[in-house]
């Protein structure tokens, strides 16, 4: 459904030259109300109408426009659509609050590509499906690159969606099987333990780990090497979510038992997918929403080529959204 945002007043050439000249009843009209306007500008003035900020049905925010009453009025239902949007929002906007959030036309990721409604009649574009970042999976909506304009999401697509060296061989003499087999992983037993050295201390975009957070981090790992659960307790502030992501993105090299799952609070989950693309270039997936949300989500986001499952290394969950996941 096609939906209405706010409205906003148009006026005619004539009442536009009157405002250029008198700059300060312009000011005035803006921060007063409708009836003290009537009282300081003569009649002849006001031959107003509105303006609609409207979102088109199956399409995202970045496809908004503002749109005459007369236009909305000839689309269907389009005299009750205004005229419960009148009821709801009598105020005009007046520009000092944003239409939508801005995060609605972030790119968060991209899901999948296709090639374009025109490709056959020689418009090569490909259009992909983008999910953007202050909205569910199930708002994903496909757009051109000239639209989202992120080259940055377009290459980082292309990079989860290489195939892994070790799944080719596996993956070209499996036609029968739903997704080929992955490789065995090394025996991994607690004498092969080493401690991450200081020599080793780099990670993604030159980031470095504090020497209480290598310690951590040695720590984890000595425990997941010796098959024992461990608890890292700690004062806030000083750094264990980011001894946690060094810890995976360090077994994932070694195990391929993946994708890993992380289970926190709903409040920190965007915080948790932060740390993983700063320190790592794991490809952390936010698992959460409602059943069309996780559909999508699934469908997009756990195959390739409706064969190799589980190109995600690991997924991001809270506790609020573990029982619907069973639902």
């Amino acid at each position: 459904m096609n939906t209405l945002f706010y409205g906003k007043f148009g006026f005619s050439l004539l009442f536009y030259l009157f405002l250029y000249y008198y700059n300060y009843y312009y000011y005035f009209f803006l921060e007063k109300s409708r009836i003290v306007v009537f009282f300081y500008f003569p009649p002849f003035f006001f031959f107003f109408f509105f303006f609609f900020f409207k979102k088109k049905k199956g399409l995202s925010h970045l496809h908004s426009e503002w749109v005459s009453e007369k236009r909305i009025e000839e689309d269907a239902n389009g005299m009750k659509k205004l005229k419960n949007f009148m009821k709801k929002h009598p105020a005009v906007w007046d520009g000092r609050v944003d239409l939508f959030d801005s995060s609605y036309v972030e790119v968060d990721r991209l899901l999948a590509a296709r090639p374009g409604p025109g490709y056959l009649e020689g418009d090569t574009r490909f259009e992909y499906l983008v999910k953007f970042t202050g909205l569910n999976y199930s708002h994903s909506r496909w757009e051109f690159p000239d639209d989202f304009a992120d080259d940055n999401a377009i290459v980082a697509f292309q990079k989860r969606n290489m195939l892994p060296s070790h799944y080719l061989s596996s993956f070209s003499s499996s036609s029968s099987s739903s997704s080929p087999s992955s490789p065995s992983p090394p025996s991994l037993s607690p004498t092969s333990w080493k401690p991450m050295g200081e020599e080793e201390n780099y990670f993604k975009g030159g980031n470095q780990l504090h020497p209480w957070q290598l310690e951590g981090v040695n720590w984890l790992l000595f425990n997941w090497y010796h098959h024992r659960g461990s608890i890292l307790a700690d004062e806030m502030g000083l750094g264990k979510t980011v001894q946690i992501v060094v810890t995976l993105n360090k077994i994932a090299q070694v195990c391929s038992n993946q994708p890993f799952l992380i289970v926190a609070p709903l409040g920190t989950i965007p915080h948790w997918q932060r740390e993983f693309q700063t320190w790592t270039d794991l490809n952390p997936v936010v698992y959460q929403g409602n059943k069309e949300d996780r559909r999508v989500c699934h469908f997009f986001e756990f195959r390739y080529l409706d064969k190799v499952y589980l190109f995600i290394h690991l997924f991001i969950h809270s506790f609020i959204h573990l029982k619907q996941t069973n639902k």
